[in-house]
């Protein structure tokens, strides 16, 4: 109970409305249960029933327990910085390539963070994570109505409920702010909510082809998000494209025209993306820094290791980096595999009587996605955290697949409020427990990030600039600079790390990495390998920009160092 009340960082306020959110939109997803229309009027059903309230519920319980990690004032992974200088930076110039790449992260990752322009602002840490907010919502809501409209309403909103806990309730810094996954997740979520309603009895021919094609233009454009996440989305997509053409009862030639308007949805986005970088004169850089270099960065990890071994690796980082919320919220998802299944063989012929091939098949897409989404965290080969926010999406799916197989059984209400109980035991108690083990050290951290001055070596950075034009080069892996000073990146790598690569890539990213540096002329130039800075990139013998004779050739003669702060060198423009 003491870590309990620390998680709360015993602030009354916030322990309350948290818990009292937690408790409402479990109330919410116990109506199925217990409010039938013989028992209640019209009036109250619309008002409590409502799906809109139920993902209001979720979106106040996302915000309410996740606020004070808004106004965090530095980033908590390296990736949120450089994604935020990215976005930054397309303020000057819109067209991605050109004036910014992440790495294996794509411009649909980037170009949500300007949403902040539309309100005059620029991208910062704090809308950054309001943004991260609302794709997580948007992600609960596309995978309440896919669930709906699959399987049933309380399967759909346990099974939700149990996804929006994890996000809400996590403790864990890399999945606290806005990260390469959660955009693909979205859009992933998106096409298979559209892919259902593609699938429902409800609709007529006309409005299902209309669903099928949105579903297949929102997963084309996942690879644009992440190129990690393109197995899934094309599985997705082929998932979709073969029920609708083998379900829809037509003659072969309108199958044909409706098989033409799939490709054509599938392929519109990335042929107009494609279209813009050529136009804009990156293509090239498209095809190698972002095609080539993330076909380059999956085969290059932990060396011959299996998925499982993968995995494992993931969930046990050494602390504090270890996912032990992940953990609980895993467990308390196999085990609800471990006792459905043999549930459902111990009544294996009546659950096959009662089930149709539609629902055999429901079944086996849910897992096949799953599997899919779990390949896509281990391909890369690499033991990174945030990798596992691929994850709870396609867990909620099969797990409301699972609970709805139950509902087929002919139950009396007390045996239905029963399901509903021992599955929310099964799924809550594991992940709830985790927050009387595990205290939570960030909701003290609400402070403004106005509060919050910049380091020593951001407000040397600055003074180095001293408002001449507003570009800054980091050399190494600390674009957390970028954001600290708020200077636009000179480079359109915000890290020299891809430089250091071994494979043919090198000299590519070596060659436009001078071409950036000597067209943008940065006022300043950081040597960020140091002692003490991001662990990537620490030695300056091995990683220090001397080691490119051209790069230590260009700083010698146009720059002049300013100041040298725990090892990072600071260096100004020489004014000609």
């Amino acid at each position: 109970m003491e870590n309990l009340i620390y998680w709360s960082d015993n602030r009354t306020f916030y322990f309350c409305t948290v818990w009292s959110l937690f408790a409402f939109s479990f109330l919410l997803c116990s109506l199925p249960v217990w409010l039938s229309p013989e028992s209640t009027s019209k009036g109250f059903r619309k008002a409590f029933a409502s799906p809109s309230l139920l993902l209001l519920s979720f979106g106040l319980l996302l915000f309410s327990a996740r606020w004070p990690g808004l106004f965090y004032p530095i980033g908590y992974n390296p990736d949120e910085d450089q994604l935020l200088a990215a976005a930054r930076a397309l303020t000057t110039d819109p067209i991605f390539f050109r004036s910014a790449e992440t790495g294996s992260s794509g411009p649909a990752n980037v170009y949500p963070l300007l949403l902040s322009t539309l309100f005059g602002k620029m991208p910062t840490l704090f809308t950054s994570r309001i943004i991260a907010l609302a794709i997580l919502w948007g992600s609960l809501a596309a995978l309440y109505g896919t669930a709906r409209q699959l399987f049933s309403e309380l399967s759909a909103r346990i099974a939700v409920f149990f996804v929006c806990s994890f996000f809400a309730l996590t403790i864990h810094w890399d999945f606290l702010h806005y990260t390469s996954e959660l955009t693909p997740s979205f859009l992933l979520s998106l096409g298979w909510f559209f892919g259902s309603l593609a699938a429902s009895k409800n609709f007529s021919l006309h409005k299902k082809k209309l669903a099928a094609c949105t579903a297949v233009a929102a997963l084309s454009l996942v690879p644009f998000a992440k190129l990690q996440a393109s197995l899934l989305s094309l599985l997705s997509a082929l998932f979709i494209v073969g029920y609708t053409l083998f379900s829809f009862r037509e003659p072969l030639p309108k199958k044909i025209v409706f098989l033409f308007c799939l490709i054509l949805s599938g392929c519109a986005f990335p042929a107009g993306l494609i279209a813009l970088f050529l136009w804009a004169g990156t293509g090239n850089y498209f095809f190698i820094s972002y095609i080539q270099n993330a076909l380059a960065y999956q085969s290059a990890g932990l060396g011959n290791t299996n998925a499982i071994e993968v995995f494992f690796r993931i969930l046990q980082a050494p602390p504090p980096m270890q996912p032990t919320d992940f953990l609980f919220f895993f467990g308390s998802f196999c085990l609800l595999l471990l006792l459905c299944f043999p549930a459902l063989f111990l009544f294996g012929k009546r659950w096959l009587l009662l089930s149709s091939p539609a629902d055999y098949l429901k079944l086996t897409v849910s897992f096949f996605l799953l599997v899919t989404a779990f390949w896509t965290v281990v391909s890369p080969h690499r033991n990174y955290t945030h990798y596992l926010l691929f994850l709870p999406v396609p867990i909620g799916l099969m797990v409301a697949a699972l609970i709805s197989q139950f509902e087929k059984f002919p139950l009396r209400p007390l045996q239905k409020y029963g399901l509903f109980l021992a599955s929310s035991a099964i799924l809550f108690l594991p992940l709830l427990s985790h927050r009387f083990f595990v205290p939570n050290h960030w909701p003290g951290m609400a402070k403004a990030q106005s509060s919050n001055p910049p380091s020593k070596i951001a407000s040397a950075i600055l003074e180095a600039d001293a408002g001449k034009n507003g570009r800054l080069c980091i050399w190494g892996y600390n674009p957390v600079y970028h954001t600290e000073t708020g200077l636009l990146q000179a480079t359109r790598l915000a890290t020299s790390s891809a430089l250091f690569n071994q494979n043919h890539l090198l000299p590519f990213f070596r060659k436009t990495y001078m071409e950036d540096l000597k067209k943008n002329s940065p006022s300043v130039f950081v040597d960020a390998v140091a002692p003490g800075q991001f662990l990537m990139m620490t030695e300056r013998d091995v990683f220090g920009h001397e080691q490119l004779p051209e790069l230590k050739g260009f700083v010698e003669t146009n720059y002049s160092l300013f100041k040298e702060i725990n090892g990072v060198r600071i260096y100004e423009k020489i004014c000609n």
